[in-house]
């Protein structure tokens, strides 16, 4: 470069670095001869280089600068000194160094090593720059150009740029630079071949929602676009555990009520071949990655994703069974060889800590498999034309896998039960007075196994499942305190009880039958009343009914009798009709006990009185009431009255006041 351009670089420098410069860069060789690589005297000597108007000399400066600042560890350790050196480096003069690829002029040898020095000056800063000047405009500044060397660079180079692209992720400032760069799509393209381009992903979009310095509901399409280029190119990529939990990372930022993106079809296609590939299937590293990622879509998108899962048309060319089958299967295969023999020492093992969470995620995935293929079987009873995405054969195998499953599954909650708590099956348990019942109510992996167990029985015909059942029903009982648990443990005892199971073991268990009355009295009290907590209720009433009847035949269940009756006399006609419809469900069951009971206790005339008071207190809300439930209490009215216009007759006959 001659001395009148030289003179013109100098003094674009000195008017604040104007980074529009396009001039290109001479090479050392073109300049004065100066040797690049002649001993290091001084770091001053160095930033005297880098003041200098050609760029053969800062050249030898930024060279000299960066040796110094490689081998002296108390310089690169003291902030001053450092902020100081960086300051020196000519802004502009960076810029056309990373731009050097786009000078045709310019040798390809010539532009690897200007761009390469560039990277190189800039990633020592990076590493060593204060906290406080990582985000400053001398950096962010140069985002755009590094990322356009991507394409460009040396694989060392490239290595360098995603690690300076890193640290300008971890700020708020810099992770912003980064989404808004028209380059940004080219750092996706880098992670077929480097790990870290997904976390440079990962720490864009984190740090820029955390931080609000991106708003995120403008850019969303360039979220999506993310996700869709990421499992595109990761179709080449050998280690995909990176990819998925990248992907998840990237989700969280999806608003929930977002609708279904065009890449969720091949996302669920590279799911389901990945859970095939040799290199994933025998290491629970991967398949854990794999099941984490697919348990979120199947929550952020539960009827789209479970669709495109489990009636995926993809096969395995091996053997021409379904990929979404196979991946059932190593669902199945991942509990079953987890020991169900679960000991003391176990449960306090790193060993159990790693593997209850990727259990959990396999059950949850099986809920929704489970789910998924009770509502396509209701699909198909009410249109024919619509069709199961397994043969008869393949049916009946997955049958016979989720019964084996759920008596692992059993039999792995009695051995956890045992392991927590040393207790006499004599002495009725529950969360508040049993601390191993309690460690139980908060692991998440138990909650799923009830889940599972509560789904598959509503669904088994054979009734092995409900049999083995019954005899965890202590543990069930005692389960129910814990909120989470309430649903899933009343729909299992409702399916025990009308399958005429071992009645005696269900009936044992007292406490449990008192907790699930005064649960329902909680509701009944209360001013208003969740849909959730509505159908518990339901499924109260709707399994206190034979439990009672049933103790009462035996000569017991007064006092559960009582009790009921009790809260029903408290009752008034407040609240939503979704509160009303459960108080007239309570009181309903409290006139049939009443009709159909033989006990002097129940039978006293002053209870009828008082029935009858509230059925016609409900019967006054008819506009809150649904027709059919208030039809309902207008029959146990007339059935009241009746049995009250028969008891005043015998009183107007001297008999004793006592319903016969």
């Amino acid at each position: 470069m001659g001395q009148e351009e030289d003179s013109k670089s100098l003094s674009r420098e000195v008017q604040e670095d104007n980074e529009s410069n396009t001039t290109p860069i001479s090479t050392p060789s073109s300049g004065n001869g100066m040797d690049t690589s002649a001993p290091v005297d001084t770091l001053e000597e160095a930033l005297y280089y880098l003041r200098a108007a050609d760029d053969t000399s800062k050249f030898v400066g930024l060279a000299r600068l960066r040796s110094i600042l490689d081998n002296k560890q108390e310089l690169r350790e003291d902030p001053r000194m450092v902020t100081r050196c960086w300051a020196a480096v000519p802004s502009s003069f960076l810029g056309r160094l990373l731009r050097a690829s786009q000078y045709k002029g310019n040798k390809a040898v010539d532009r690897d090593f200007m761009v390469g020095l560039g990277v190189a000056i800039i990633y020592t800063f990076a590493n060593i720059l204060p906290e406080s000047s990582k985000d400053d405009e001398k950096l962010l500044g140069r985002t755009s150009e590094l990322v356009a060397a991507l394409h460009v660079g040396t694989s060392e180079t490239i290595v360098q740029i995603l690690q300076i692209l890193l640290t300008l992720a971890s700020t708020p400032r810099g992770s912003a630079a980064l989404l808004k760069s028209d380059q940004w799509p080219a750092v996706q393209t880098m992670a077929v071949d480097h790990d870290v381009a997904f976390k440079v992903i990962e720490h864009a979009y984190a740090i820029a929602a955390a931080s609000e310095a991106l708003d995120l509901s403008s850019p969303l399409p360039r979220i999506h676009e993310t996700i869709s280029n990421l499992v595109n190119v990761s179709q080449g990529i050998t280690n995909r555990i990176l990819v998925f939990r990248c992907l998840k990372h990237l989700l969280l930022l999806v608003p929930e009520n977002s609708t279904s993106p065009s890449w969720l079809s091949s996302l669920a296609e590279l799911l389901l071949k990945s859970t095939t590939d040799a290199r994933y299937v025998d290491c629970r590293e991967n398949q854990q990655a794999i099941s984490n990622l697919t348990v979120f879509l199947l929550r952020t998108y539960p009827l789209q994703f479970s669709n495109l899962l489990f009636r995926s048309p993809l096969k395995d060319y091996s053997n021409s069974r379904p990929l979404s089958l196979q991946f059932v299967e190593s669902l199945f295969n991942d509990i079953k060889s987890f020991t169900p023999d679960i000991g003391k020492a176990q449960l306090d093992s790193a060993e159990y800590s790693s593997n209850y969470e990727r259990l959990a995620v396999s059950y949850e995935i099986l809920i929704c498999f489970i789910t998924f293929l009770v509502d396509a079987s209701s699909a198909l009873d009410v249109d024919v034309s619509n069709t199961l995405p397994y043969d008869p054969d393949q049916l009946a195998m997955l049958r016979d896998s989720l019964t084996h499953t759920c008596s692992t599954t059993i039999e792995c909650l009695r051995y956890r039960y045992d392991a927590e708590t040393t207790h006499d099956p004599q002495i009725e348990v529950s969360v508040a007075d049993n601390p191993g019942l309690a460690r139980m109510a908060n692991d998440l992996l138990t909650l799923t196994q009830i889940r599972m167990l509560a789904l598959w029985l509503c669904e088994d015909d054979s009734g092995t499942v409900k049999e083995e059942t019954v005899g965890i029903i202590e543990i069930m009982l005692g389960l129910y305190q814990a909120e989470d648990f309430r649903e899933p443990v009343l729909m299992i005892i409702e399916q025990l009880l009308f399958a005429e199971c071992n009645i005696d073991a269900l009936l044992h268990n007292k406490k449990g039958w008192e907790t699930l009355i005064e649960d329902l009295a909680s509701m009944v009290k209360s001013t208003s009343i969740s849909v959730g907590r509505k159908h518990c209720g339901t499924l109260i009433v709707t399994i206190l009914g034979p439990v009672i009847s049933e103790l009462m035949v035996r000569g017991g269940g007064s006092d559960l009798g009582l009790a009921l009756f009790q809260m029903v006399y408290t009752l008034d006609t407040k609240g939503s009709p979704t509160l009303l419809d459960l108080k007239a469900m309570v009181v309903l069951l409290a006139t049939r006990l009443f009709m159909d009971s033989r006990d002097p206790l129940l039978r006293v005339y002053g209870n009828l009185k008082q029935l009858l008071k509230v059925v016609k207190g409900l019967l006054a809300t008819r506009n809150k009431l649904d027709p059919d439930r208030w039809k309902e209490l207008d029959e146990a009215r007339k059935d009241l009255t009746d049995l009250e216009i028969y008891h005043d007759g015998l009183l107007a006959q001297n008999i004793p006041g006592r319903v016969a």
